[in-house]
């Protein structure tokens, strides 16, 4: 039984934001960009969640690598707030916005089975594994609101992490958002927003200062010598 099956589907959930984070450190400043879809595969963490890998590359050949957790360990796709709601986890709140702007579903797509090959850390070499691949989007364009964070090292805090992080996607032709999109709008007002954002705080400041939690002020263009 494939990944996607074990989601476990229930009514009256609440649904969230976007968000996506990522590993990839090559940006160095925040923007919009259009990238394509090399990779959209399904996998699973040790404890059980389910998740969707993609690898996103820009016309420059600067790639980001996304892992979007769309589940809880027991596959539940939703948290219960102090309330009782039950809220949709910002993950498969993405995936489903990713799959109206690829293909018109607000839903989770349909995967097929493929053999794909990954690196294994433990023999420090490629080899081929067997996972659920969303084959219609592959090759496809898309629109990336790339955030690029500082913040204090894992393992040191005296030392830098800088952060790339996918905000939010769009379309690449008409720059509008899943929620723009799917209400019928034709102004693409978030991604102006995102885009002022970006220009004005080109590297969001989150590492924190060595006295408190008070986080530095944000980094202008300016004192990046742009």
């Amino acid at each position: 039984m494939g990944l996607l099956s074990q989601i476990v589907n229930e009514e009256n959930v609440t649904e969230s934001e976007e968000y996506v984070s990522t590993g990839s450190k090559k940006y160095t400043i925040s923007g919009n960009h259009v990238m394509k879809i090399n990779m959209a595969k399904m996998m699973e963490s040790q404890g059980g969640a389910i998740g969707l890998a993609l690898e996103l590359e820009d016309e420059d050949g600067i790639k980001i690598y996304e892992t979007v957790w769309m589940t809880t360990k027991e596959k539940k796709p939703y948290y219960l707030t102090k309330e009782g709601e039950k809220k949709e986890l910002p993950g498969f709140s993405q995936v489903k916005g990713l799959s109206y702007l690829m293909t018109g579903l607000w839903g989770i797509p349909d995967g097929e089975t493929k053999q794909v090959k990954e690196y294994n850390w433990n023999t420090k070499k490629e080899e081929f594994k067997e996972r659920e691949v969303i084959t219609q989007w592959i090759g496809r364009a898309v629109g990336v609101c790339v955030q690029v964070t500082m913040e204090d090292g894992f393992k040191d805090a005296s030392k830098t992490f800088t952060r790339i992080s996918s905000k939010h996607f769009y379309d690449a032709v008409t720059n509008l958002f899943s929620s723009e999109k799917k209400a019928g709008k034709t102004e693409p007002e978030m991604f102006a927003k995102f885009a002022s954002n970006s220009e004005n705080t080109p590297v969001k400041d989150e590492r924190k200062m060595s006295k408190g939690d008070t986080p530095d002020a944000p980094v202008s263009k300016e004192s990046l010598g742009f």
